[in-house]
């Protein structure tokens, strides 16, 4: 976001929409990936941003909540054991579901 952005969004009290090319690119995943993340549910919804249309992408406040949600990851005391359930660790099984097998 460039201090353009910044000044936009707070003068006019709209958040920046971020679409997938830009996802993908700031994320370093491919837009297959982020799908299936969205698909296992590890990953926000975009939101419609026309009713009825395609065109679909994120608000910077959802896409700045998951990578904070991310952080905890880099804390290399907490263990993916001390979760207590799968939705929180952002795992799912080879299905998508965050079942336990």
């Amino acid at each position: 976001m460039t201090i353009c952005d910044k000044a936009d969004s707070s003068r006019t009290g709209r958040e920046r929409i971020i679409r997938m090319r830009e996802l993908a690119s700031r994320l370093t995943l491919s837009s297959s990936y982020i799908y299936s993340m969205i698909k296992s549910g590890r990953f926000p919804r975009p939101l419609p941003l026309v009713p009825g249309g395609r065109a679909k992408g994120w608000t910077e406040s959802d896409l700045s909540q998951w990578l904070a949600g991310r952080q905890k990851f880099r804390n290399p005391k907490q263990t993916v054991s001390e979760f207590s359930t799968p939705a929180e660790t952002g795992f799912a099984n080879e299905r998508g579901d965050h079942r336990h097998e």
